[in-house]
């Protein structure tokens, strides 16, 4: 069982490494005040009015902004207010800012550390989303596998013991759950 879990750990830790790097430096960046940046750049205004409905605006708009010679590339649409902004944020994408039956239509390209940014929010493309998913599962499996080992091992279990108990009281104490 030991072998197993050591290999089973081994494994998704490796595997999903790169994820652990994406998710570790996108958010010290953006909390240490670097988000990262869009040029955003005006292409039309235009005039067209809209249905209340959600999917019935989507596809005019879709339908609209082909017939302006633009090539949608997009999943979805996330609907923020006056702004539609066409997913996967985490590469170049277009956003409509609206005012009444007024749109301005933007081309939004981000930079590499904003597109860190986005794929770390949950903007990315879809199949990521459900990869980020599957890596947060792997992360658990990884962690918890970890100290499995490290309590099963006599060399190692005072130790694992001992960090995972800073580790929880760290937590209690820095967010404020108890104090």
């Amino acid at each position: 069982m030991r072998k197993f879990v050591l290999k089973a750990h081994l494994i998704l830790a490796c595997f999903f490494t790169p994820y652990i790097l994406l998710v570790a430096i996108s958010g010290t960046a953006y909390l240490s005040g670097f988000k990262g940046e869009f040029q955003k750049t005006e292409l039309k205004n235009f005039k067209l009015e809209l249905p209340v409905d959600k999917k019935e605006q989507e596809s005019i708009l879709s339908q609209k902004i082909n017939e302006l010679g633009y090539e949608l590339n997009y999943e979805y649409v996330k609907f923020a207010g006056a702004k539609k902004i066409f997913r996967p944020s985490s590469r170049d994408h277009y956003v409509l800012e609206s005012e009444g039956d007024l749109h301005r239509l933007y081309l939004m390209q981000p930079n590499f550390l904003r597109s860190l940014m986005e794929l770390h929010f949950g903007h990315g493309p879809k199949v990521f989303k459900q990869i980020s998913i599957l890596f947060g599962l792997c992360l658990l499996l990884v962690l918890i596998s970890g100290i499995l080992l490290g309590l099963w091992s006599r060399a190692f279990r005072k130790t694992s013991i001992i960090g995972v108990g800073v580790g929880v009281i760290s937590i209690i104490v820095l967010s404020g759950l108890l104090f």
